[in-house]
């Protein structure tokens, strides 16, 4: 659900048009699919119209409008998330807070400090550089708003410890000022290539050393072994280059015709999706070498109605690939759901710590369901529990209770 995100994204480009109807819809069909963008969108959507008003470029009418129509597309999923995941007691509310604080030091979206790499410095300088190269311009003035609504809303979590602000993490507008300004920079530069007191041959060296640098610090930071990840990164460098470089070199005429921007938008596109596909198939040859792909293929097509699988708490990938339900695992979604499930994981891991007994195998059955069991191959079962093996490979057998 969180590609959605892209939907704020679009959301500035009507926002720039002037277009209340696309900038309102845009952030309520981001809103409607992951609900942490019901807080973003809805900052987004507040300096929006503050901003509309405040430039008189669209009918106050039409603001109104499409704002209360956006609010009223938004509104089963806001009131679906008060349900399900606010505490309707005191009880409730502490069990959630304590459990909340138990997995706060390892949970990356609730611990902005394990965000402190060399990332997060490159993320902090395209940002300062898109607030001071706009800073003239209408957009500007949105990025310090957006910049300013995260900045309070951190420095109010962190310091209050509110545990309901610590859960719409605030400091996750990054996912739209990151590549906001990092999309108008680069749309900067291309005007900028188009200058005549530069020499074309000088824009083109300029383009392609900042292309080769920042491939490379992109690799540094994020990159790694894997040869799906070399060959993507092969890919994307080389036609990244290949654009920037040609572009000095069109004619004025030629970058001021409308059938150009369109035919280089479909590329991007293309490349976007061809990009987008040919990691999917890495993807997919990782999971082929996977040690419990067998398990999974055996999973999907021989699970029985009502199964509940134990697993590891860190085999999240065998409850996501084989689509089984399972007693517990450490990215399952939390919610009021929170306490209990820590309860489970702690469950999980006495089982897979300790000798197999009866009693467990009976705690299991009744307290949380479970039909099944996955026990790797090093792990003794005692002959006297009578389990019914249903699977095995050169890592993990499949027992029935």
């Amino acid at each position: 659900p969180s590609v959605f995100g892209v939907f704020l994204l679009l959301s500035l480009l009507y926002f720039l048009r002037n277009s209340a109807r696309g900038t309102f819809l845009s952030l309520a069909a981001a809103a409607i699919f992951h609900a942490n963008y019901i807080f973003i969108g809805g900052c987004m959507g507040l300096i929006y119209l503050l901003l509309f008003i405040r430039d008189r470029r669209v009918p106050l009418k039409q603001i109104v409008i499409w704002a209360l129509v956006s609010v009223a597309v938004v509104l089963p999923q806001l009131l679906y998330v008060i349900v399900h995941f606010l505490p309707d007691s005191e009880d409730a509310a502490a069990a959630l807070r304590q459990a909340v604080s138990q997995t706060q030091e390892g949970n990356v979206h609730i611990a902005p400090v394990l965000w402190l790499n060399a990332k997060t410095s490159l993320q902090l300088g395209t940002v300062a550089a898109g607030m001071w190269f706009l800073r003239r311009e209408a957009v500007g003035r949105l990025i310090l708003a957006l910049v300013a609504t995260s900045v309070v809303f951190s420095a109010i979590t962190l310091l209050s410890g509110s545990q309901t602000l610590l859960s719409l993490t605030p400091w996750r507008f990054s996912v739209v000022l990151v590549p906001i300004c990092m999309m108008l920079l680069l749309g900067r530069a291309v005007f900028a290539a188009r200058n005549p007191d530069f020499p074309t041959w000088a824009i083109s060296a300029l383009l392609l050393g900042g292309t080769l640098l920042g491939s490379f610090a992109y690799y540094r930071v994020f990159g790694s072994a894997n040869a799906g990840f070399l060959a993507l990164w092969r890919i994307c460098t080389m036609a990244v280059a290949t654009l920037l470089v040609c572009v000095p070199w069109l004619p004025v005429q030629w970058t001021m015709r409308p059938a150009l921007h369109i035919a280089i938008m479909y590329c991007a596109i293309l490349g976007t999706v061809g990009s987008g596909m040919l990691e999917m198939v890495m993807d997919q040859r990782f999971r082929a070498a996977l040690p419990e792909q067998g398990l999974i293929i055996f999973l999907k097509k021989e699970a029985v109605a009502n199964e509940v699988v134990m697993i590891p708490n860190d085999l999240s990938t065998l409850r996501m690939n084989a689509a089984v339900a399972v007693v517990a695992d450490e990215h399952l979604v939390h919610g009021l759901q929170l306490p209990e499930l820590l309860e489970r994981q702690r469950a999980v891991n006495a089982f897979y710590a300790d000798p197999i007994t009866t009693q467990q195998l009976d705690m299991l059955k009744r307290d949380f369901g479970c039909t099944t069991v996955l026990v790797p191959m090093e792990k003794e079962i005692p002959i006297d529990l009578h389990l019914s093996e249903v699977y095995r490979d050169a890592n993990y057998r499949l027992l029935r209770l």
